[in-house]
């Protein structure tokens, strides 16, 4: 006997009851509505460059953050925080001051609802100024030994800063600092910049043109050396073997080029008038250095005490 229309229609019927149970029983035990809270989402501001257009900029050291709570399927909850939840803002109307701009969740999905807290941000927002900055290099370290600084060279002599009025207002120097490492030639090396305030204290949140510099550290060789007085004898018959000169220092410390430094053991002044020296007993003189020598000594006192006759 076949089975009656009836018949099938109530197998059918129960099948679709079973299902859908079943279904019920899935949705709600197996991926049952759950809530999640999400502390400190950051915020993104969407019309930053809007903003820069009109010299404005965010003031320093804001929280741009907020707690969001999403409530939902557990799995599309879980989708939705692995893919990212991401909170922004547009700051309409914007001015120097306070602005309350609202915050909303990116690309919201229907199948969630969403909670934040605080639901606005209290954004402070002051004029993006810039000013050009002198670099000034400082060294650290040591150079190796009878080894000191010629000259030292940037690549760029100035550098120009942008950022909010508060923090440019605060920067009186930009240092470039150059660690020596006992370096015996000359050293070239990419340092970076540090923008500072009246005390020392880096500044932080500022944009520039470039952030490192090429410095480069020229370097010659020095050694002491004895001095000693170039006597003009401008006094016919005197007998320079009575002067009892004195020379101070009695040594010096001359700088130049390795090549030209091996070939000086001594240095004498630049030549004394014995007659001068005669009636002045004591004469500051110049050290007479050869062509491409210095010396930090610039003047050597030469005394007598013997009186002219």
């Amino acid at each position: 006997m076949k089975p009656s229309n009836t018949s099938n229609f109530k197998i059918k019927a129960a099948c679709l009851i079973i299902a859908f149970l079943v279904w019920v029983y899935v949705m709600i035990d197996i991926d049952p509505v759950d809530t999640r809270e999400l502390t400190s989402v950051q915020v993104k501001i969407t019309n930053i460059g809007e903003l820069n257009n009109h010299n404005l900029i965010l003031s320093p050291n804001q929280k741009l953050e907020a707690g969001v709570k999403l409530k939902g399927r557990r799995s599309i909850i879980a989708r939705k925080i692995k893919e990212g939840v991401i909170l922004q803002t547009t700051i309409e109307n914007a001015k120097i001051g306070e602005n309350i701009s609202k915050i909303a969740v990116n690309s919201e999905n229907d199948d969630i609802t969403y909670s934040i807290t605080p639901s606005t941000l209290n954004l402070n927002i002051e004029e993006n100024i810039s000013k050009s900055e002198k670099i000034q290099v400082y060294s650290t370290g040591q150079l190796a030994e009878n080894t000191i600084i010629d000259s030292l060279k940037l690549s760029k002599d100035s550098v120009t800063i942008s950022g909010p009025k508060s923090l440019i207002d605060k920067i009186v120097r930009v240092e470039a600092q150059i660690d020596l490492e006992n370096s015996k030639e000359t050293l070239s090396k990419w340092v970076k910049l540090k923008f500072l305030d009246i005390n020392g204290n880096e500044i932080s949140g500022v944009f520039s043109d470039f952030s490192d510099i090429l410095v480069t550290v020229s370097v010659k060789k020095e050694k002491s050396v004895p001095i000693y007085a170039d006597i003009l004898n401008d006094k016919p018959n005197y007998n320079m073997s009575l002067l009892n000169l004195s020379v101070s220092p009695q040594e010096i410390k001359i700088s130049g080029s390795e090549g030209d430094l091996e070939k000086i053991e001594k240095i004498s002044t630049k030549p004394i008038s014995l007659t001068k020296l005669l009636q002045d007993h004591s004469i500051k003189v110049e050290p007479n250095l050869p062509e491409n020598i210095q010396s930090n000594i610039k003047t050597i006192t030469v005394s007598t005490d013997v009186s002219s006759n």
